[in-house]
């Protein structure tokens, strides 16, 4: 929360695991700290993202936790709202074998944000591994729509 310390490594995975905690105070305390760096301009979602993209690869993670903190992280401004996006697209770009069944949770919540900030796919990573993902239903309709933007 020192608006003058880096993100580190750690700081990420403390982050990440934060906001997919099972107890709603522990989220909350994750989403005002991600609010706080994002707001201090210290988000380097590159380097958030890759550490929840293997957060993501494990499966250990409730992303529909992961959504919702996101979700009200997003709900502060229009520039949290382009940070989260920014961010799921570096997390959405691991292996897509791997990927957990409840992934759905984080693509809706990518193409909502899209539509707000008007802000296309911008990883080619990310690009890759949606176009290699191998679901049906809610999953590939969400899929197809994030490709066409």
């Amino acid at each position: 929360m020192d608006a003058h310390t880096a993100m580190g490594p750690m700081a990420c995975l403390a982050l990440g695991l934060g906001l997919a905690a099972e107890g709603a105070a522990l989220r909350g305390h994750a989403q005002e700290a991600l609010i706080a760096v994002i707001t201090d301009g210290r988000l380097v979602p590159a380097e958030l993202g890759a550490t929840l993209s293997r957060l993501l690869d494990t499966g250990f993670n409730k992303l529909c936790r992961w959504a919702k903190s996101l979700g009200e992280v997003a709900r502060v401004s229009a520039g949290h709202a382009a940070a989260v996006a920014a961010l799921l697209q570096h997390a959405l770009a691991g292996d897509p074998k791997q990927a957990p069944r409840d992934t759905s949770a984080l693509l809706e919540l990518l193409v909502e944000l899209q539509s707000q900030t008007g802000t296309p796919l911008q990883v080619p990573a990310t690009r890759t591994y949606l176009a290699a993902l191998t679901a049906g239903g809610k999953t590939a309709r969400l899929v197809k729509q994030l490709l066409r933007a």
